[in-house]
């Protein structure tokens, strides 16, 4: 009974509502009628009148080939015959002079080494280091001993400190024949040597120190 009461209260409201918000949508999509211009008569195309002739250039006979007589041959050159030698090649003797033994006798004769001092044998370049910017040099005193290896290795004079390290450790990798005196290697000492590093531009020109 409940439910019968609100549909009959409700109705009228609910249709008024709908009635007003059919009527504003209508206002709001109303367009007034615009007259269209009148049609446009049938579109037309001007074709031009007149035929023009197309010309044909005309055919262009080639040329007669003429013949040429081709060149003679070059002369040909006559070149002597190679003749061998006739006369024989002298026969030589190769043969050892026979010579006879020297006979040495160990009382009266004394072999004796002479004297001499150390010569390089294996010498390694130092490495650049990274940061020169420019040439440089080292001088490095060193000691060799009686086996040719270098010891107590010391770079007294460098032109810039960055030289030092890599001088020392390219130094220690060297080899000598060791001094000779008296018939036994000994050590050698003050040996002094210098070193240079060699710095270029792009170029391959050599940056001076």
């Amino acid at each position: 009974m409940k439910l019968i009461m609100r549909a009959i209260i409700s109705g009228p409201g609910a249709f008024i509502v709908t009635t007003g918000l059919a009527l504003i949508m209508a206002k709001m999509i109303y367009v007034p009628f615009v007259d269209l211009a009148d049609k446009p008569d049938k579109m037309s195309f001007v074709i031009n009148p007149e035929i023009i002739d197309v010309v044909v250039a005309p055919k262009i006979k080639p040329k007669e080939l003429k013949l040429i007589t081709p060149p003679p041959a070059p002369p040909i050159i006559e070149r002597q015959a190679q003749t061998l030698p006739t006369i024989p090649i002298a026969d030589m003797d190769m043969a050892i002079p026979k010579m006879e033994r020297l006979q040495l006798d160990p009382t009266t004769v004394s072999l004796v080494v002479a004297d001499k001092d150390i010569q390089p044998i294996l010498r390694f370049e130092p490495n650049m280091p990274p940061r020169a910017q420019k040439s440089g040099h080292c001088i490095v005193r060193l000691s060799v001993n009686a086996y040719g290896q270098p010891f107590n290795n010391l770079a007294t004079k460098c032109s810039q400190s960055i030289f030092k390290r890599p001088t020392i450790k390219a130094v220690a990798k060297w080899k000598y024949n060791p001094k000779i005196k008296g018939g036994q290697a000994v050590d050698r000492h003050g040996v002094e040597t210098l070193i240079t590093f060699a710095l270029t531009d792009e170029r391959g020109r050599p940056i001076p120190e």
